[in-house]
């Protein structure tokens, strides 16, 4: 006798491994047992769907801003969600557990400036970062997991390296996720599982622009001439300045820049003796000048009379250095002069010893 098959057209629309059980029908009074298939897959996503799922923000080096040339962090890093679609576009609810491929290991993205906000500083990094990335939600089978950068110092590291000076600006960077960042590592070659926001069998990178949170300013540190009595210590003048809409000008809402005798020393003496010289002190900047009551002073111990320059050394704020030589590069530590045995008081008073 001869038997008749019937085709039929069978669809899975889920990732992971299968079998086909088949049940026949009752053949001329006989049953016949079920048969089950070997395993069949593993099934994979056809794409992925990619958002930010939040706002990245940058956090202030100093309260309320950040110089040029000193590093910024992420106060609220980026995190994307990463969501695995099969060839209708529908969620894969089954990509979790072990059939999750997509790896958080690595992240690759390129950050650029924004807008072009700040014509003469250059954005760093402009490349990839290797900051870490954590994984979540790639257990609880929903087809959907989030991937975040890290914030805070340990985080990618951004700066706005030092052109000629400029007007303060905002940070503004944007950020593309590479398209080999999202990739299911089962199948990158042939058939790329991967972000493809059109649908064209390409893989896409994922962009998010305008990050934003911190505001740039152009700054140096001043030591200004200081002058008074050999038997006196006298007062080494420190103020952090930024460069404003056509000027420098007092930064008045630096708090954060700090100065200490150890990085001070003296040169160029005239008329004192360089072992008589001492200097002392420490402190953090207030609105922008030297504490009053944590003051760098400077003494001419032998109560001598003459001048000496006194520099502080800013490898540790190299920020704040600038072109003191000319030379274009922003490279000088800040001098300033301090003399002994001038002393300009009221014209009403004469002084014990002072010459008149």
């Amino acid at each position: 006798t001869n038997g008749t098959a019937t085709e039929s057209s069978q669809a899975i629309s889920e990732v992971g491994v299968f079998t086909i059980t088949a049940s026949p029908p009752t053949y001329i009074g006989e049953s016949i047992s079920n048969s089950t298939s070997a395993s069949i897959g593993r099934f994979y996503p056809d794409r992925f769907n990619v958002i930010m799922n939040n706002t990245p923000a940058f956090a202030d080096s100093c309260s309320g801003f950040t110089y040029q040339d000193q590093s910024f962090y992420y106060s609220t890093a980026p995190q994307l969600q990463i969501t695995a679609l099969n060839s209708n576009g529908d969620t894969t609810t089954n990509y979790g557990g072990s059939f999750w491929k997509l790896t958080s290991s690595l992240l690759n993205r390129d950050y650029t400036d924004g807008s072009a906000v700040a014509p003469n500083a250059s954005l760093f990094p402009n490349t990839t970062s290797t900051g870490g990335v954590t994984l979540a939600g790639d257990s609880d089978f929903d087809g959907i997991g989030t991937l975040s950068l890290t914030s805070g110092n340990t985080g990618d590291a951004f700066m706005y390296q030092k052109g000629t000076p400029e007007s303060a600006f905002d940070a503004d960077v944007d950020v593309s996720f590479l398209a080999v960042a999202f990739q299911d590592t089962d199948h990158t070659v042939l058939s790329p599982v991967c972000y493809d926001v059109t649908n064209d069998g390409t893989c896409d990178d994922f962009s998010h622009s305008m990050m934003q949170g911190t505001e740039l300013r152009w700054g140096r540190m001043i030591i200004s001439n200081a002058f008074g009595s050999e038997l006196l210590a006298i007062e080494v003048p420190l103020s952090v300045e930024y460069y404003g809409s056509d000027d420098f000008e007092i930064n008045t809402i630096d708090t954060c820049s700090t100065y200490n005798s150890a990085d001070m020393s003296f040169s160029n003496t005239d008329g004192v003796t360089l072992g008589n010289l001492t200097i002392s002190g420490s402190g953090t900047m207030v609105s922008g000048q030297d504490d009053p009551a944590n003051s760098i002073l400077s003494t001419s111990t032998a109560n001598e009379v003459g001048s000496a320059d006194v520099t502080i050394d800013l490898t540790a704020q190299d920020w704040l250095q600038f072109d003191w030589d000319n030379d274009t590069n922003y490279d000088n530590d800040p001098t300033g002069r301090i003399t002994w045995g001038i002393f300009s008081g009221p014209d009403e008073l004469i002084y014990i010893r002072e010459p008149w």
